[in-house]
């Protein structure tokens, strides 16, 4: 163990600040962060002698209120251990203090009395050790100082001073307490954090308050920093991938609560941030943590929010960046009319001191931002966008003359938008007794973003976009009650409020136009372009969640016993569009001007437009574990949690569909009595200092279903939509003048039909669908080498029961081959000569149109190899480092939301086992961050990362099986050697393949003669390299203004030519379909002979301007 000396206590400027306290002068003076000392102290004092000084009489009388706390916290433990919960919620936003008291002949002290106290909150709490002198004490509040005191009868009392505890932390505190007949001389003070950070960073990537701080993030949003955890990747909106998981499946905590998304995943709310940046004391990413109050899935993002103390602190900022802060775009573009502001404040300090302390922080962007939505200018935008500007222009002039088009010159373009985000918080912590503690939280955030998101095809006219807005308010009450010296009980209940609406631009039904047009390179463009409504608005999302929760620490000799129970209740109101207003589909400009469509599509309402769904779910489990000292190197902890989840109410009955697929319409997941995770972390310490460390882990989690699923299921149930499929003759007239003027006026429900007669919409829940669930295991070993600290880090996932959708009103057996060994479900003679199957013929019944099943057939697994590095470099300066190599693996990637089957198959998509790439795949990774001590008021940091390898598949652009799926079928790759090449698409092979910017050739050459194996792409190393510099100046009484500048994407600013990605995404289209051969019994296709080309992307580089107070 380290030692230092309690007259010569100094935190250490040798460790990073990323893990040690803050300097004499922090943002949030008192909102400390932890220390650790860069190298033992040697020739410390012996253990000390004090006076004697009587034990603390544990009698004392307490408050009226104070006995009330503690019925209501017993009662509450009792209350809440009848229930059950979700996983979760209990995760560490605490932390934990530990240690043996010995006296001066180095035997154990039974029954000593270990007061811990925060020095700037007022905060107590105690504890007592057992017969072998342990002491255990948990569910302590983040911050310090803490001051630790042991004493018992008959030895002098001992204090230790200057503790620091962050998230996670499980400080050791040893005490040697001489007799009380011992004159004082002085006393030693033994800690170490080598070895709670070298175990944090086993099991997760800690982000501490000053890293927040210091480091630069866009839009000031922190989840941002998430991506420097080694497993991260970023699977879109703000769903988050870690180690392999799906991104709907990562949770979200703050302050130990959900946070997540119940609808779709991701972090909650929308927008730029949905926690102000100045009310984050500290987060985690989590990837290996064995701990049964973990849950809900097998990795997530841990926050933990500000606390006020005694002495008023806090800092007032705002943030700036313009068009003149910046470059024009890897297109060319500048961007005109581009401004950002980001303004607020985060201020606490004392109510009552000692007793109860407030924070309150305000956080608001306003932002005017360039919108390029096919904005093409030149030759090369021609060929990214696969289209010609002329075809463009005839487009919007048949939108115009025969469709209504309004704004004609405004669909296509720069533009700018406005979108606004806001976000409120306030904490306040009373300590009204030594044994009770109260936390209230409350935090509400509001975003809105007009006109510019969504549609369906990568050319989308600004007509068939949509706008959103949402708000969210959510409430936390906390009470931490130390019921005896050796139990210890958090209680938590927490009410979040939420709605979400999508409003589109036009109400009116979608259009698809296929365009095919001479590009300047002398290849032909084949691109879809969007116009119309929307497919997702309007629509509407309101949800509430109560939250119950309940933790307990209870030390029985030398095991720490965890148990407890978690209960969330999600009450939600729901209504989504998914294609209830329609789709016309033109195979040409031709067709559109001569308002001939091909097919038409309608999920239409049976009756009126809106239906909305009101799934009512509840989240039930326990969990108990034990952690066991087996001797000072070797720690044990193991234990198990039972998840369950049940719903309330359920969706109506269809007896037809039990009767003609034996499909129940009312079925909600079954309440699954196996959900039971076993967990078990191993912990050896040989040198019992941290500094030889190795863990191994290993356990289960049950993940979760998206809330979207039951809402589809709710309005899927044959009785309030009927599925529409028109192809050929029997397509309606496409009178988009009319439907503008007269939403009823949309075709639907053939005239004179009944409804109960028109093709049912079903979508169930499969019988026996059970909830993911992921084991993990890992093994790791940390070595401090004192001038640095290095790991290792090998893990492993394996996923089962991931959720997909098949379509079961469809025939078993293919109606014939392709001679690409494909199957068919529709008749050969029933495919037009433009090649378009209609998936009406492939139906097992005629009376029911899409049958979804939801169905637990989804697998995965991951496994990886992480290397990384901390080098402390002096004075507060670090450099952290890491290296990932990564293999995902699954059968399907569906991630959210609407029921559609879009993974890429080589033919039935319901046949599901092969493993191949995942979408959530990448091979390497580099992550680097870091700063430089603070000289002269500057001070310097910067973030780095580097990642390679993301897959993409080669897919054909229209559907082929006639399962009615135009998105999911991969490509054949036809060998241009091969004399069964057709002559036409042989040329244009060798074409493909003889470009030197094809990024997909070597894909493409592996895969000759066969159909493309999915996600057998891989993309290009793609990085971002971000540099804040600041400079600090005094003010009065010791406030301090900081003046901040940010360079996001600094490589670019350097060389124009470097900071700009090339990738090609997750689908690159190789194949389209002309017509079909009858006699061949083949599909007649053409090449995309710009296929794996792609132009630059990404963000040029932008400076922000910053201005902070501290005081």
């Amino acid at each position: 163990m380290f030692r230092r000396c309690a007259a010569a206590v100094t935190r250490s400027s040798d460790w990073p600040p990323i893990f040690s306290a803050p300097s004499r002068s922090p943002p949030f003076r008192n909102s400390s962060l932890g220390s650790v000392p860069s190298a033992p102290t040697r020739g410390c004092a012996p253990p000390p002698r004090m006076r004697s000084h009587p034990v603390m009489n544990n009698s004392r009388s307490f408050s009226r209120f104070s006995h009330l706390a503690r019925v209501l916290a017993i009662a509450g433990l009792g209350a809440l251990g009848l229930l059950v919960a979700p996983p979760g919620a209990a995760a560490q936003s605490t932390a934990a203090v530990s240690g043996t008291v010995t006296g001066a002949d180095g035997r154990p002290v039974p029954s000593a009395l270990i007061t811990i106290e925060n020095t700037s909150t007022g905060f107590r709490a105690n504890a007592l050790a057992n017969d072998r002198g342990q002491f255990n004490a948990r569910q302590l509040p983040l911050g310090g100082p803490y001051r630790i005191r042991a004493e018992s009868l008959g030895y002098q009392a001992v204090q230790q001073e200057g503790f620091e505890l962050n998230m996670g932390d499980r400080i050791r505190v040893d005490f040697e307490l001489p007799t009380a007949a011992v004159a004082l001389e002085g006393v030693t003070v033994l800690t170490d954090r080598t070895r709670e950070i070298a175990t944090r960073r086993v099991a997760a990537t800690s982000i501490r308050g000053d890293a927040i701080e210091a480091l630069p993030a866009q839009g000031r949003d922190f989840s941002d920093l998430a991506s420097l955890d080694p497993t991260f990747i970023r699977t879109g909106g703000r769903n988050l991938s870690i180690a392999g998981q799906r991104g709907t499946q990562t949770e979200f905590l703050i302050d130990g609560m959900s946070t997540r998304r119940s609808l779709s995943g991701g972090s909650s709310g929308q927008g730029a941030y949905t926690l102000s940046m100045a009310a984050i004391r500290e987060f985690e990413v989590t990837r290996n943590e064995y701990d049964v109050t973990y849950g809900r899935s097998g990795g997530g993002v841990n926050a933990v929010t500000r606390s006020g103390t005694n002495e008023l602190s806090g800092q007032l900022f705002a943030f700036h960046k313009n068009d003149r802060l910046t470059t024009e775009d890897f297109q060319g573009r500048r961007p005109d009319d581009f401004r950002q502001t980001q303004f607020g404040f985060g201020i606490g300090g004392p109510v009552v001191r000692d007793r109860v302390h407030f924070f309150v922080a305000y956080d608001q962007q306003l932002e005017s931002t360039p919108f390029v939505n096919g904005d093409i200018r030149n030759g090369d935008d021609e060929v990214n966008f696969r289209v010609s500007a002329d075809s463009l222009s005839r487009l919007l002039d048949i939108l115009q003359t025969n469709y209504g088009l309004q704004d004609r010159d405004r669909q296509f373009g720069t533009f700018t938008r406005a979108p606004l985000n806001q976000a409120i918080f306030g904490r306040l912590d009373a300590q009204i007794s030594n044994r009770h503690a109260l936390t209230f939280r409350t935090n509400l955030t509001r975003w809105q973003d007009p006109e510019f998101r969504g549609g369906d095809q990568q050319l989308t006219l600004l007509e068939a976009k949509e706008g959103s807005r949402s708000m969210e308010l959510a409430g936390l009450l906390s009470l931490r009650s130390s019921l005896t010296p050796t139990l210890t009980n958090e209680a938590k209940l927490q009410v979040v409020r939420l709605a979400r609406f999508n409003e589109p631009n036009t109400d009116i039904p979608r259009g698809f136009v296929r365009i095919r047009s001479d590009l300047p390179n002398g290849t032909t463009g084949d691109t879809r372009v969007h116009f119309g409504g929307n497919r997702l608005s309007p629509s509407e999302h309101r949800e509430v969640q109560v939250q119950l929760a309940n933790t307990s620490y209870l030390q029985l000799g030398n095991q720490l016993v965890t148990f407890g129970t978690d209960n969330m209740l999600t009450l939600s109101r729901s209504q989504e569009s998914n294609n209830q207003g329609g789709l016309f589909e033109f195979e040409s400009l031709a067709d559109l001007e001569a308002m001939d469509p091909f097919r038409f599509t309608r999920q239409a309402p049976v009756e009126g437009r809106f239906n909305f769904a009101t799934p009512r779910a509840l989240w039930m489990g326990l969990f108990a574990q034990t952690e066991l000292e087996v001797n000072d190197a070797l720690t044990v902890q193991g234990g198990v949690r039972w998840d369950v989840q049940t719903f309330l109410n359920q969706p109506q009955r269809n007896p037809m569909a039990e009767e003609v697929f034996g499909l129940r319409t009312d079925r909600f997941p079954e309440a699954d009595l196996s959900g039971f995770q076993p967990r078990l972390t191993v912990t050896w310490d040989p040198r019992r200092d941290g500094t030889r460390l190795l863990q191994a882990g290993g356990g289960a989690f049950r993940a979760q279903t998206l809330n979207w699923t039951t809402v589809n299921a709710y309005l899927g149930t044959g009785n309030q939509f009927a599925d529409i499929t028109f192809q050929g003759e029997n397509v309606p007239y496409p009178d988009f003048n009319r439907f503008r003027q007269d939403q009823s006026a949309v075709p639907g429900i053939p005239s004179g039909g009944e409804a109960q007669a028109a093709p049912q919409f079903l979508n169930v829940i499969g019988e026996g669908y059970r909830l993911p669930m992921i084991w993990k295991a890992n093994v790791a070993y940390r070595h401090d080498l004192g001038w640095a600290s290095m790991g290792v880090n090998v893990m492993a996932s394996r996923t089962s029961g991931n959720y997909a959708y098949v379509d079961r009103n469809l025939v078993e057996n293919p109606a014939f081959t392709l001679p690409d060994g494909r199957p068919v479900l529709v008749p050969a003679s029933s495919i037009g000569s433009n090649g378009r199957p209609s998936v009406n013929n492939a139906r097992i019944n005629r009376d029911f149109g899409r049958v979804f099943e939801l169905v637990d057939a989804g697998k995965s697994e991951n496994r990886a190899l992480v290397l990384d590095a901390l080098v402390p470099l002096g004075g507060g300066a670090m450099v952290s480092a890491s290296y990932t190599l990564n293999e995902t693996r699954d059968n399907l990637s569906f991630n959210c939301c609407n029921p559609v089957i879009n993974n890429p198959v080589a033919g039935d998509h319901r046949d599901l086992q092969a493993l191949t790439a995942s979408d959530y795949d990448f091979r390497h990774k580099v992550v680097a961050f870091g700063q430089l001590p603070e000289y002269w008021g500057f001070r310097l940091s910067a973030r780095y990362e580097g990642q390679s390898g993301t897959p993409f598949s080669l897919m054909t652009g229209s559907d082929i099986t006639g399962d009615g799926q135009g998105n999911n079928n991969l490509a054949f790759v036809f060998d241009p050697a091969d004399p069964n090449t057709p002559a036409e698409v042989a040329a244009a092979m060798e074409r493909v393949l003889a470009n030197p910017d094809n990024l997909a050739a070597d894909y493409i050459r592996a895969s000759l003669g066969q159909i493309a194996p999915r996600n057998g792409g891989r993309n290009l190393w793609g990085n971002r390299l971000d540099v804040r510099a600041s400079r600090f100046f005094p003010t009065v009484a010791g406030h301090r203004a900081e003046v901040v500048v940010d360079v996001f994407n600094f490589a670019n600013l350097l060389n124009s030519d470097w900071g700009a990605n090339r990738n090609l995404g997750s689908r690159q289209t190789l194949l389209n379909i002309t017509g079909f051969d009858q006699e061949r019994q083949d599909y007649v296709y053409s090449v995309n002979e710009n296929v794996g080309t792609t132009g630059l992307s990404g963000r040029p580089w932008e400076i922000q301007l910053g201005v902070r107070y501290h005081f």
